[in-house]
């Protein structure tokens, strides 16, 4: 099994042993442009991106092709779990395609408004910090 595959599925254990056993490179691009963080946040598996981030995956790493950061993916498949997740660790919501489209626009176009504005007004009270 490949990282990609594994981290898709939600499989924790069979990416910490492709980490830990096989050498796998947390870092590594797959033919279609990703990475394994990429791949796990399109399911929401929040566990497996603890793993990969945990293990120094980039967290605002560029798809090859679209330039498009995990953070994209997971506001595009309405993920709402793992983009807070995403935030908290530090990804960028400000981040830009090469379309010039951040992680907000991306969650709209694919119909997840409602989810969209609730982070974005989430993210901003976190970021404010307390009163």
């Amino acid at each position: 099994m490949e990282i990609w595959t594994a981290s898709r599925n939600g499989n924790v254990d069979a990416v910490k042993d492709l980490l830990d056993e096989s050498n796998a490179n947390v870092h590594k691009v797959r033919w279609s442009g990703v990475t394994a963080l990429h791949r796990a946040c399109e399911g929401g598996h929040v566990a497996t991106i603890e793993v990969l981030l945990d293990r120094g995956a980039n967290i605002n790493a560029r798809s090859t092709w679209g330039w498009y950061s995990p953070l994209h993916v997971a506001c595009r498949y309405g993920q709402e779990a793992t983009v807070k997740y995403l935030l908290v660790r530090g990804a960028d919501w400000s981040i830009k395609d090469k379309r010039k489209l951040t992680p907000f626009k991306y969650a709209v176009r694919a119909g997840h408004a409602s989810m969209a504005h609730r982070i974005d007004e989430w993210n901003a009270a976190r970021l404010k910090g307390p009163n």
